[in-house]
């Protein structure tokens, strides 16, 4: 008897420990965001002639089994902590015991954003500072309290006044958690800058200002200024209010306020050089169109003027005009003067020094 007895213990011990070989303490959890419940799912396996008849929680991670009893369990984890380490231990009929432990996450975003450039007219630059923890965004939605929104994650945007916004960003993650921040955007008024000159331009109507005149005259231009503004600057590296100009180019004046806001005025120089007189050697005036009239430039610029004086061979003048318009045709009191060498003298009004002097021929064709 002692005998049998002792070989159903074995027995029994080689059968426990092959059942045990086949019980498995596992659990699943559902994703969660913080504040809200996690549900906590026993997956554990046992030997088909055995079964659980305990499934006991450590909820904390101190070790002890002693948070919760159930096959299935509704657990909210307090914050701030976002990483839970749970454990879960089961036993079974034939007294098997078996654990695990898991790092339970949970997860979690706060919102938040930054913006750029909020000067009327300007694009404003948004770009989401959101922070989430143990989860992916999925989704931005931004409102940018005139009625319209975006779904890009840093959009831009151009406001249509400057006035203050309530801008929101709400962001929601792969696991359902949100989270939205409203804030105040506040658009601001670019200064407004207009130029005046100490001549007038060529065009006066034109859209940017082009003036012409002699290198070495000075044209003195003023940033007329509406608002506070806290820079004024040349494009040619001049400050202030009024800056002198001698030489050509495509100029620029630019104001800046204390937000960063800034306008700007464009203007054109064109110069001419002192010496620039050319008058054509040779005139036809037989009214077809071709060299009937004597030019001593091109073209006169408004505020250029020229005396002229024309003599012929003996010394006699022929032509004189106290402000010479490029349309003598050869004559002398109406009449037509004869072929031949004649001598001219230009003198510029401007500049008294500027003589030009040389000869013309009348050739009739």
């Amino acid at each position: 008897m002692k005998k049998l007895l002792t070989t159903l213990a074995l027995l029994g011990t080689m059968l426990t420990g092959a059942w045990a070989q086949n019980t498995e303490a596992d659990f699943t959890y559902t994703p969660a965001c913080l504040g809200e419940a996690t549900v906590l799912t026993s997956t554990s396996t046992v030997h088909p002639l055995d079964s659980i008849v305990i499934f006991a929680w450590d909820l904390d991670g101190d070790l002890s089994f002693d948070d919760a009893i159930g096959e299935q369990i509704t657990y909210t984890f307090p914050g701030p902590a976002l990483d839970h380490n749970v454990g879960l231990k089961i036993t079974t009929k034939f007294n098997i015991t078996k654990s695990v432990y898991y790092q339970v996450q949970i997860s979690d975003v706060i919102t938040n954003f930054d913006w750029a450039n909020t000067c009327f007219g300007d694009v404003t630059s948004f770009t989401s500072l959101a922070q989430v923890t143990n989860d992916i965004i999925v989704d931005w939605t931004w409102d940018f309290g005139d009625g319209l929104a975006s779904k890009e994650e840093n959009p831009d945007y151009t406001f249509k006044d400057w006035t203050l916004y309530m801008v929101s960003l709400t962001v929601v993650t792969q696991n359902g958690c949100s989270d939205n921040i409203t804030l105040p955007v506040l658009v601001n008024p670019v200064p407004s800058v207009s130029l005046s000159f100490s001549f007038d331009p060529v065009d006066p109507g034109a859209a940017v200002p082009e003036f012409s005149f002699y290198e070495g005259e000075v044209l003195q231009v003023t940033a007329n200024i509406l608002g506070t503004y806290d820079n004024v600057v040349w494009s040619d590296g001049q400050t202030g209010l009024t800056a002198n100009f001698t030489t050509a180019g495509n100029y620029s004046v630019t104001v800046t306020d204390k937000n960063g806001c800034l306008a700007s005025a464009f203007f054109v120089i064109h110069t001419t050089l002192l010496n620039d007189l050319e008058p054509t050697t040779v005139i036809t005036p037989n009214n077809d169109g071709q060299n009937d009239v004597w030019y001593i430039k091109p073209v006169i610029l408004p505020g250029e003027s020229y005396e002229v004086a024309i003599y012929n061979r003996w010394g006699d003048e022929v032509y004189s005009n106290a402000s010479y318009a490029n349309d003598w045709n050869g004559t002398y009191e109406g009449n037509a003067l004869p072929e031949g060498a004649y001598y001219y003298v230009v003198k510029n009004n401007n500049r008294s020094e500027e003589v030009k002097k040389g000869a013309i021929n009348i050739v009739v064709r």
